[in-house]
Order: C-alpha cells, then structure tokens, then sequence
C-alpha cells in the first residue's frame, strides 16, 4: 500500500503493535518471537533510513520473502535494481531454499 506518513513514524507505529502483541524485545536477535513486522521497501529509498537499510536485503536473499512480493506485486521494481520483482523470483536460485505452501483457513475462506 501507500501512504503520506513517514517513515518514521510507521516504524513507531508498527513498534508499538509489536508491543501491544506481547513482543519482548529483551531476548537475543533472531529468537522466537510472539509477531515480527519489517519494512521491506518504502517506496524508492534505496539506503540507510531511520537507522535501517532499504530495501532489506532479504528480498533478494530469501525464498520466502521473494515469491510473496513477486505473487502479489510481479511488475513493482525493487528499489535498488530497477527489475520486476517477478523477473527476480524467475531468476532466483531455488536449490537452497525449499517452499512449501500451506493451506490458510481465514474468514471461512481459503487464502
């Protein structure tokens, strides 16, 4: 989506839902958490933003994170490359990282 609010002060929104949702902030980096929202892009910004780097790095490094955004938005191109995430997803080296897709039940209906 879009929107005309800064980047900062999304990131002290989503802070705040993070906390509202029991995160604990207090536990080692890349524990088990109870919720975890990144920003992953903000619209063109390419570089060190309100102390992250954008776009984040796993967009490109991760399976994960790369077929979603390319699923849902193929034509966006990724801030530093200029290339259609979809054209990143048809290039990505798939051999490390294996997918599997889940069945989600929401509202009654299958996502």
């Amino acid at each position: 989506g879009e929107t005309d609010k800064p980047l900062r002060s999304i990131q002290s929104e989503i802070k705040a839902l993070e906390d509202a949702q029991g995160r604990d902030r207090s536990q080692a980096r890349f524990s088990s958490r109870s919720i975890d929202i990144d920003i992953l892009t903000f619209g063109e910004l390419c570089g060190e933003h309100g102390g992250m780097t954008l776009p984040r790095g796993e967009i490109l490094e991760n399976a994960f994170v790369l077929q979603p955004m390319a699923e849902l938005l193929p034509d966006m191109p990724h801030p530093a490359t200029g290339r259609p995430l979809a054209q990143h997803w048809l290039e990505y080296d798939r051999s490390g990282q294996q997918l599997w897709r889940c069945e989600f039940d929401w509202q009654g209906a299958l996502v």
